[in-house]
């Protein structure tokens, strides 16, 4: 005799297990396709993962559920300046208004004392290559600097490095909506990002969200060439690197590619391990999905001839979002 009762729920397991069922059907494996399943491969936590596959099994059009994620998300945590174009969430359902009323603009002003903070706590180097920061070596005594000369220690010009971008956090009045839905769609992924600095999302001057760089692998980690992988042990992240780094800056990484963070000043704190676990998040997506090479390609023909192409192959909906940054 079959039973009466109910049937159970879907496990989270199933859940997830439909949700790439229905992208692998799903034809042709567009990028925006690729892109969620690229997102349900490395979400950097299990609540989010979750929360992606509940949402495209729910999706009436999940191509558009892609390119949400494209624009919204993505491409605005690589951005290195400029305004972005997020796109409202396709259900027509998000919290954007209610996140923009938490929001403050964040200023450069205190770029110069975060840096000077940052160099304290990182001891004067570049967290990934040891590299000293040239106006530091400067102030030393004789005896210290010859010491570090014995040591073949390099100096450069470092930076402070944000993990998630400063151009979030750059809005005025009229685009406050803009970097609300941004962060709006890094919470759907990412839950547990809210749990941040005081819980409105005002932490991107705080030290947490911020490593010492020499400036060009402040470029590389904007870029999404290299991430930092937790390796499960506290502050120890293993350094992933792809095939878009120069073999420059891969000769001055660890030999076992591994950093181990330490405090050198323990009034400023070491990086979020949430925050640098979005960064590898959105990195690995980035390459994995082909969005890499994909805007390689659509910025070579722009740089190339400056013109789209006659064949009118050049993606302009995805151009437009492009040149937002």
């Amino acid at each position: 005799m079959f039973s009466s009762s109910p049937l159970s729920p879907p496990s989270d397991y199933d859940v997830i297990l439909d949700a790439y069922g229905k992208l692998i059907s799903h034809t042709p494996p567009g990028l925006s396709i690729k892109v969620l399943r690229a997102m349900l491969d490395f979400a950097p936590s299990e609540s989010g993962k979750i929360n992606i596959a509940h949402e495209i099994l729910s999706s009436q059009d999940i191509s558009c559920l892609g390119d949400y994620y494209m624009n919204t998300m993505i491409l605005p945590l690589r951005a290195s300046g400029g305004k972005t174009a997020p796109q409202s969430h396709p259900s027509g359902i998000d919290s954007v208004n209610d996140i923009a009323t938490t929001l403050d603009p964040s200023s450069r002003n205190f770029q110069r004392t975060l840096k000077q903070q940052l160099l304290l706590r990182d001891d004067n180097r570049c967290i990934i290559t040891g590299t000293f920061d040239r106006g530091k070596y400067a102030l030393l005594p004789d005896t210290e600097r010859n010491s570090l000369a014995l040591n073949r220690v390099l100096t450069d010009d470092t930076q402070a490095c944000h993990i998630v971008p400063f151009v979030i956090a750059d809005f005025d009045d009229s685009s406050v909506c803009s970097a609300a839905a941004i962060w709006d769609a890094i919470i759907r992924m990412f839950p547990e990002v809210a749990r941040e600095g005081d819980g409105n999302f005002n932490f991107i001057n705080d030290h947490s969200n911020a490593i010492t760089l020499t400036a060009d692998l402040h470029r590389s980690f904007g870029r999404f060439d290299f991430i930092m992988e937790s390796t499960g042990v506290p502050h120890q992240y293993h350094l992933k690197h792809f095939n878009t780094i120069s073999t420059r800056q891969l000769r001055d990484f660890p030999t076992i590619m591994m950093v181990h963070l330490q405090a050198h000043d323990n009034r400023w704190p070491l990086p979020s391990p949430r925050l640098l676990a979005l960064h590898t998040a959105i990195g690995n997506i980035w390459h994995a999905s082909g969005m890499a090479d994909y805007v390689e390609k659509i910025l070579r023909e722009v740089d190339s001839v400056r013109c789209f192409s006659k064949d009118g192959s050049t993606d302009v909906r995805f151009l437009r979002v492009l040149m937002a940054f």
